[in-house]
């Protein structure tokens, strides 16, 4: 029961951290995201991060940082919509989050930036029941989407089978 308070300072720290951290040459935003991610994905510490919901997407880095960065904020992104698990990420959904996770679909320089896209889409899709509405919403998912197919000939098969399950969360292949 002690540990809890001190275990809630540091979330507060490092949503700090993310909001007011520099692109230092350590990465200090990079770790900060990577430890949220932790924090998300162990059950016990779940309970702690859903009243800073809000605070945590606002404050993860998404535009106009690293590929690992990028990344790594997704990745944060699909954890965070696996434990909110209500309404408490929709109103992000349509106005920053989506639109977001587009853009890094797009980005054929990191098939790594692409598969960890495709996963946190499917995360969020799963998590806040937001299925077939997409392809309502953002009419070119689809087929930005499937464009990453032919694409990866040479590519891992990670990123093919992201894109398949993909689809088959959001109801493209119904």
């Amino acid at each position: 029961a002690a540990t809890l308070p001190r275990l809630r300072r540091v979330l507060i720290d490092l949503i700090v951290e993310l909001q007011c951290g520099g692109d230092d040459f350590r990465g200090g935003r990079e770790v900060a995201t990577r430890l949220i991610v932790i924090f998300l994905r162990e059950e016990a510490l779940q309970r702690l991060t859903r009243p800073l919901v809000s605070s945590i997407i606002t404050a993860l880095p998404l535009a106009g940082v690293a590929p690992r960065l990028a990344t790594a904020s997704l990745e944060a992104l699909g954890e965070l919509a696996a434990v909110a698990h209500d309404d408490s990420i929709d109103p992000w959904l349509r106005e920053r989050l989506i639109s977001h996770i587009l853009e890094n679909v797009q980005d054929q320089n990191s098939s790594q930036k692409q598969r960890v896209s495709l996963w946190a889409l499917g995360k969020i899709a799963y998590g806040t029941g937001y299925v077939v509405t997409p392809y309502l919403d953002y009419p070119q998912l689809l087929t930005q989407a499937a464009d990453i197919l032919p694409t990866t000939k040479r590519a891992s098969w990670d990123l093919r089978r992201e894109v398949f399950r993909t689809f088959g969360i959001l109801g493209a292949l119904d």
